[in-house]
């Protein structure tokens, strides 16, 4: 008797899923106090820290994103 073929081995997707939820909450996060200021002006304090670090944690969800693809790719490459 001969063995049955090995079962090719099933590569796991990109999370893009995840990257895409967490850039929408911060995205909405940093969105937010815009639209509370309609309500009450007196939050302009509030715009001025949350727009910079909205901006930073875009950057860093980036910089995440290119470093964790690139790993991945490497991990997931066919062995010649």
């Amino acid at each position: 008797m001969t063995d049955p073929a090995p079962r090719p081995v099933r590569q796991r997707r990109f999370p893009w899923r995840v990257y895409l939820v967490l850039l929408a909450l911060i995205l909405l996060l940093t969105i937010f106090p815009f639209f509370m200021m309609v309500s009450d002006p007196n939050l302009g304090v509030l715009l001025v820290i949350t727009a910079p670090l909205g901006m930073g944690a875009v950057m860093v969800w980036g910089i995440t994103l290119v470093i964790h693809r690139l790993a991945w790719g490497r991990h997931n490459r066919p062995v010649p």
